[in-house]
């Protein structure tokens, strides 16, 4: 557009501007450029004194202050700052304008200082916004925001220079602004987050709460006001959100933690898809963090679960999505290495290949993918100790620092990952150049980490390993000196607390016992111990660090019991185990891990338990019997206790526990993952985002674990859910119902041990010195293999064995003789006035032995035997027994019986059993009246079986049985329509339970692998609430179950009818003790294998 010089200033800057409207209505620059000349030529010509000549100057700041912003020319900028000073240098002090042209100009100084960083320009901004404010009257509308532009100014030169006054005076001008706006006030939303912003800045400053507080608040108000449809409602909800974090990463009030999040999901569902996996990013960059620091399993899955949106979320042509493959696959490795799923770490694998086989070969991302695959393998070996996976590890370790640049930062963990491929590979071969390059890549690693690196302790231990590694081999003794001095480094730089510190303690634990093997002083021997102790107490690390801390531990003080502080360290290290045993055994793991994880630390609980029998330490001992036995039944009895405490003092806790609790028993059966991931294809990427059950069960798992961690912050329920003391279990009411000896039999490698709890209180201590471990297993074999393995497994069955069986009475004479005599009679010696009734509760090897049946058999001239002195009952801990008693019941009221009979179950390899009409015609004639249901043949279902078993106080089940040795869950009784397993009981929950007759095979044989789970369908029946429980050790003849049953229960009923049964008793162990008697009559006493199956458990 051209214009004639005949234009007078005041027709100029009149199409100015009508330039300006068009442009703020069309958006076209050349407008804004056209009005800018306008204005100018317009100011040129006119004197100073000219009256419109300030407001012409105000208008061509403005221009120019919009053409910077979309163009950003800087000498627009100049220029506008110019016009704007001229302006208020020309406009009177009392003008009402003049505060417009300050405010004005202070944005303009601003936006400089936000380009360049010059403090001028920041002065100019504070300058300029004073006296805007200062020249503001009270009653005018635009102080709030000229108040808030100060403080915006004030709080910029507060993180520049750092001074309190310059906060402390921001926060002043933001609150005015805040309560000199209106609440209808559109602006009320922006001004409260900026407030927020500022009482934060001072929370950070200074650690005040109540800024905190007030910060989150203003912020929460700020959303309230901010409809759905406002553009900045996203905004202003990850403001909240961080709000919440920060003061939960201060007081560590989990609601805050779940506000955040909450308040994330929603800020998450309320933008574009491009900018939530902006979002989802950021907010799983921050959860990997978090849990990497502090070790919080809800972050681990929570960033997990982000990155798999992401990838759902993504097209397959995405140029971003190797970086979110990459980082998904971390994700995923970090989850292994907590839980140790192999589907993690093949979901991680499948990742970390996809996002290699989707970035060209010259993409500098390249060698950081390469990176995650060599530590993706790398674990893989470490874990499964397939050598194909550790040259794959070490090929790409390779490939990614040959293409890494040397000034890369990421360099020294690649460097890292290389070396401990070397390392594994001489650990694996031995070959020496390995351990040298290794020792080569470690020391590069360290140089190139900055001192200020939070990395460099790791790299430092690493260090110290190899170095250590190098010394062993080699033998010189300069290579221990710098193992230590790397160890001891490591060690300083760790911050307490942090989830390293445990590694690094073990690098130099290792050290340090080396130098006293070297050098044999006692201090480097204390100084080794306490290493090892304080990396076994680190609770934000591994609990299986921390386990191999304590065992290494342990080793050393029994190796070296000539310290005097060998014993006290002894009983710590081992405090270690017992207190980590909850995480090793998770609930949170499948039913089947839980078993396995239980069978590795078996033997640690028995070692324990002799230390401390040893130490004179009994009533620690007990208590640590009890934590370690029965881990699983403990489970399964916590999420079904009572909450009637917890709901009278915080009812909702109470609430919440209670919503968890009905999930996990819903869900308490849960199978372990698939091996294998589906694969991510460029096709299909949104499956990665589909959670398995597994999962799922998990994440209620740590809801769980998150609600039992804030009871216990709260008075009075320190202790919530938490093992309890000896003390704690004696003194309860419950325990004043005990009428019998409780005998706990100890078996370890060092000694085998009897404690005998008594309803007196008191403790007492019987050694066993004729049994030792190899004895007691040698016992179990010759059980196992040599009669119990010749018996029919099925009710009913007849094998060409049965004749071996009944001819092999010398081996069931030999064995009970000797249970007898190395482990029975000096019980029952030391009880001295025998009590009529015993619990035994023994450990090991014990577990599938008959103890109820020990003593004499000499055909010529009988002997004792227990049953002669005592009545036999079995518990698979002392808790459990208690709660048996907790029941009282009424022994005058008829008891519902439901019967579950199958003469023919339709299924291959089940025989026909005849004899299971005599027993339910038995039951029928027994038990009178129309409360008892009978479930026979094909009405016994499993659907109904367990529909009808939560009406009934009493159970009886006639039919076979089984104990599956490949995995316990899997043992069952059969029903009609298929078995009745052991995990189909776990989800049962049985309020009117009594009693329970399993009048199957197998149904208290336990599993060999984990004996102190009691991993048998009679502990079963008592951890869902069955107060007594009569079950069998092997398979019984399909004739004698109805001697039995006919007898017991006639017993039964005329000992509950003549009052002498105990209140919280049944009287299940006295009329099995009669009924077995007149078995043993009937077949005859020679004829072992009919009479000792019968076991009772419970109460």
């Amino acid at each position: 557009m051209q214009f004639g010089h005949e234009l007078d200033p005041d027709r100029a800057s009149g199409i100015a501007y009508n330039l300006l409207k068009r442009y703020k209505r069309m958006n076209e620059v050349s407008d804004l450029e056209n009005s800018i000349k306008l204005f100018r030529r317009a100011t040129q010509l006119v004197p100073d004194s000219y009256h419109s000549k300030p407001r012409w100057l105000d208008a061509l700041g403005y221009c120019l202050l919009r053409l910077f912003r979309h163009s950003g020319d800087v000498d627009s900028l100049d220029h506008c700052i110019a016009a704007y000073r001229e302006g208020v240098e020309l406009t009177p002090d009392g003008n009402p304008g003049l505060s417009v042209r300050l405010f004005n100009l202070a944005n303009a100084f601003r936006a400089r200082f936000d380009r360049f960083g010059v403090s001028h320009d920041l002065e100019g901004a504070l300058s300029a916004d004073e006296r805007a404010v200062s020249l503001t009257p009270i009653d005018d509308p635009a102080l709030p925001q000229r108040l808030g532009n100060l403080a915006i100014s004030l709080r910029t030169r507060f993180n520049c220079s750092g001074q309190p006054n310059d906060l402390n005076s921001a926060l002043d001008a933001q609150r005015r602004a805040v309560d000199l706006t209106s609440s209808n006030d559109c602006q009320l939303p922006r001004r409260l987050v900026h407030l927020a912003a500022t009482l934060g800045a001072r929370f950070n400053r200074f650690g005040e709460p109540t800024d905190l507080d007030n910060a989150v608040d203003a912020h929460h108000r700020a959303v309230d006001l901010t409809s759905n449809k406002d553009p900045q409602l996203v905004q202003r909800l990850s403001h909240l959100a961080t709000s919440f974090r920060t003061r939960f990463d201060r007081f560590g009030n989990a609601r805050d933690l779940e506000n955040a999040l909450n308040t994330h999901r929603r800020a998450l569902t309320s933008i574009d898809a491009s900018r939530l996996i902006r979002r989802l990013s950021n907010l799983a960059g921050c959860l990997s963090n978090r849990f990497e620091r502090f070790g919080e399993l809800t972050d681990l899955e929570g960033a997990l679960d982000a990155h798999r949106r992401i990838i759902a979320l993504m097209s397959s042509d995405d140029p971003e999505l190797p970086r979110r493959l990459s980082r998904l696959a971390r994700s995923f490795r970090a989850r292994f290495r907590r839980f140790g799923e192999p589907h993690d770490l093949e979901c991680a694998l499948d990742a970390n290949r996809r996002a290699i086989e989707l970035t060209p070969r010259d993409d500098p991302a390249l060698p950081r993918w390469l990176f995650r695959l060599s530590l993706s393998l790398w674990t893989r070996f470490d874990t499964f100790c397939d050598p194909k996976d550790l040259e794959s590890a070490h090929e790409a370790a390779y490939r990614a620092v040959e293409l890494m640049p040397g000034d890369d930062p990421k360099l020294p963990a690649l460097l890292s990952i290389l070396a401990a491929t070397l390392y594994s590979r001489f650990e694996l071969l031995g070959q020496s150049h390995d351990l040298e390059n290794a020792v080569d890549a470690h020391q590069r690693a360290v140089e190139l980490t900055p001192d200020d690196s939070p990395e460099l302790p790791q790299h430092l231990g690493n260090l110290a390993w190899s170095l250590h590694a190098r010394f062993k081999r080699f033998g010189e003794p300069h290579n221990l000196e710098k193992a230590l001095v790397a160890a001891r480094r490591s060690v300083s730089l760790t911050p307490e607390g942090h989830r390293y510190r445990t590694q690094g303690m073990q690098a130099l634990g290792l050290c340090l016992y080396s130098s006293f093997v070297y050098e044999s002083t006692q201090e480097n021997f204390n100084a080794a111990v306490n290493c090892y102790m304080v990396a076994a107490g680190q609770p934000l690390s591994h609990p299986y660090r921390r386990l191999r801390s304590a065992e290494t531990c342990i080793r050393i003080l029994s190796d070296h019991p000539e310290f005097p502080s060998s014993r006290g360290s002894l009983l710590l290290a081992y405090s270690c185990i017992i207190d980590s045993l909850p995480e090793l055994v998770w609930l949170g793991h499948s039913v089947h891990r839980r078993f396995k994880e239980s069978a590795r630390i078996g033997g640690l609980v028995n070692a324990a338990v002799s230390a401390a029998i040893e130490a004179d330490d009994l009533s620690r001992a007990v208590e640590w019997l009890e934590a370690g036995r029965s881990l699983i039944w403990s489970q399964v009895a916590s999420v079904r206790t009572s909450l009637n405490d917890l709901a009278e003092h915080y009812p909702e806790l109470a609430h919440a526990l209670n919503e968890v609790h009905i999930t996990l028993q819903q869900q308490a059966d849960i199978d372990d993952q698939p091996d294998t991931p589906a694969a991510i294809t460029q096709d299909s990427l949104a499956h990665v985002y589909v959670e398995s059950a597994a999962e799922q069960y998990r994440r209620v798992v740590i809801r769980y674990d998150d609600l039992v961690k804030e009871i216990r912050t709260r008075d009075g329920f320190e202790d919530f859910m938490r093992p309890q003391k000896l003390p704690g279990l004696t003194s309860s009411p419950v325990f004043t119902r005990l009428r019998g000896a409780v005998i706990f039999v100890n078996v370890a490698h060092s000694s085998s041990d009897a404690l005998i709890l008594l309803p007196s209180c008191s403790v007492e201590l019987v050694k066993l010195p004729g049994l030792s471990k190899h004895r007691a297993e040698k016992l179990r074999t010759l059980w196992t293999e040599k009669i119990a393995l010749h018996r029919a497994h099925r009710r009913g069955m007849e094998t060409w064995e049965s004749s071996l069986v009944r001819g092999c009475f010398s081996t069931y004479a030999l064995i009970l003789g000797r249970l007898w005599a190395w482990v029975v009679r000096p019980i029952l010696q030391a009880l001295g006035k025998l009590l009529p009734h015993v619990i035994w509760c023994p450990t090991g090897p014990l577990t599938q032995l008959p103890l109820h049946a020990a003593g004499i058999y000499n055909q010529k001239q009988p002997g004792q035997r227990v049953f002669d002195f005592v009545v036999s009952s079995y518990t698979p801990s002392l808790s459990t027994l208690l709660r048996c008693l907790e029941k009282t019941g009424d022994h005058n009221t008829s008891p519902s019986m439901l019967l579950v009979a199958q003469t023919d179950t339709p299924r291959p390899g089940l025989n026909l059993l005849p004899h299971v009409r005599d027993e339910s015609t038995s039951l029928r004639a027994i038990l009178h009246g129309d409360e008892h249901t009978f479930l026979e043949d094909e009405q016994a279902t499993v659907e109904s079986v367990l529909s009808a078993i939560t009406r009934h106080t009493w159970v009886h089940f006639a039919c076979h049985g089984s104990q599956n040795s490949h995995d316990p869950t899997l043992t069952s009784v059969e029903l009609h329509d298929r078995p009745l397993t052991l995990a189909d009981l776990m989800k049962t929950v049985s309020t009117e339970a009594e009693l329970a007759f399993l009048s199957a095979c197998e149904t208290a044989v336990g599993d060999q692998k984990v004996p102190e789970e009691s991993a048998h369908l009679a502990a079963g029946m008592l951890a869902v609430g069955f107060k007594g429980v009569v079950a069998t050790m092997w398979s019984i003849y399909d004739e004698d179950a109805p001697v039995v049953v006919d007898s017991y229960y006639k017993e039964l009923l005329d000992l509950r009818a003549s009052g002498t049964v105990p209140v919280g008793h049944t009287g299940a162990a006295y009329a099995l003790h009669h009924a077995v008697e007149c078995l043993r009559g009937k077949v005859g006493e020679s004829k072992f294998e009919r009479w000792v199956p019968f076991v009772h458990f419970g109460v």
